[in-house]
């Protein structure tokens, strides 16, 4: 009888512990299948992304500027502080931007960490190095007139306590974000000191000279499309009509330009440029009267003055001088013509629109 009992009670303790192993790998099972199912990933791919390119773009500055290539630094850092706000890349930004002789960005860098860290550790080490900038800037500047009345926009700190350990530090916060946003535009404009597409129409004056047959003036008219890299070189690409007047009428076709362009500011934010510019072209005429064609293959080179309204809309006056290999061809009773080199002056007018 105990054998029985006893063999019962195995029969008992086999069963619960098979029932326990069902039940565990059940749970495990739903558990998995939960976890493989589908995922929302509408918005964890993007900031995912965004985050990896954060880090980067911080990584990629700190190394550079850690090994003294601060130039090389500074385009990472302008990608790294669009895509995170942290204070801390402003300060190490303006760092690089004192060593290169950049004043002016470097003070925009300062007071914008200053503002946003009025606790942090090396505060008035970066507040001597701000006000020696603005006194430095100060002394070169007393003798003349300042174009860009913002410019004068300065950090005014003032430190109240009773104590050194127990002082606090206040800034002129509307001030500084003034000065802030003003400085994020021009830095974000492909027309100022920025990155990204520039599309512009263009109208100009020109005339041939030094060819034997006189030239009457000529008009062009067109498109430009431009590419920033940057706050100092552009490519360019610009695409229009073309004429010039002759002797019995004139000629006319289409014209095509490209070339790089770079960009000397005058002011403080680059409202006010200079612009220097040299490329090929290539231009065909057909004659209103005869029918005969030319083509005419240049080297084309631009002096011209850049204003902006604002962050990204310019008006832009230019010299365009050239010079131009002129091919005949298709002429009437296959009378030949010699291949010739002349001179093209010309002007233009145009407005631009940053993107």
């Amino acid at each position: 009888m105990n054998r029985v009992h006893y063999a019962s009670a195995m029969v008992r303790d086999v069963s619960r512990v098979g029932l326990g192993v069902v039940l565990g790998a059940a749970i495990l099972s739903g558990r998995t299948a939960q976890a493989d199912g589908p995922k929302d990933r509408s918005n964890s791919q993007f900031h995912l992304e965004r985050n990896t390119e954060m880090v980067q773009a911080t990584k990629a500055a700190n190394e550079r500027a850690a090994a003294g290539d601060c130039a090389g630094a500074l385009s990472a850092f302008d990608v790294a502080v669009r895509i995170n706000r942290d204070p801390v890349l402003r300060r190490d930004r303006g760092l690089c931007h004192e060593k290169l002789g950049h004043p002016f960005p470097a003070m925009d860098d300062y007071r914008a960490y200053l503002a946003s860290m009025p606790q942090a550790a090396d505060w008035e080490d970066i507040r001597h190095r701000l006000v020696a900038l603005e006194d430095e800037h100060a002394r070169a500047e007393r003798e003349k007139p300042r174009d860009d009345a913002r410019a004068g926009i300065s950090l005014n700190v003032r430190v109240n306590g009773k104590s050194a350990e127990g002082s606090t530090r206040n800034a002129d916060i509307d001030a500084v974000n003034r000065d802030e946003e003003v400085a994020d535009q021009a830095y974000e404009s492909p027309l100022r000191l920025g990155t990204g597409p520039v599309v512009g129409v263009y109208f100009g004056l020109r005339q041939f000279v030094g060819g034997s047959a006189p030239s009457g003036l000529g008009y062009a008219g067109g498109f430009a499309l431009r590419h920033s890299f940057g706050r100092v070189v552009s490519l360019v690409g610009e695409i229009g009509y073309v004429s010039i007047d002759n002797t019995y009428g004139f000629a006319d076709g289409l014209g095509m330009h490209v070339g790089l362009e770079f960009r000397a500011a005058l002011n403080r934010y680059g409202s006010d440029s200079l612009v220097f510019g040299f490329g090929p072209g290539h231009e065909n005429y057909r004659d209103s009267v005869t029918t005969a064609s030319s083509s005419v293959f240049l080297g084309r080179a631009r002096l011209g003055y850049r204003h902006v309204f604002g962050p990204n809309i310019g008006v832009e006056l230019s010299f365009d001088p050239a010079v131009a290999l002129v091919h005949p061809y298709n002429l009437p009773f296959g009378v030949p013509a010699d291949d010739r080199i002349e001179g093209l002056l010309g002007g233009s007018l145009g407005l631009v629109v940053g993107f």
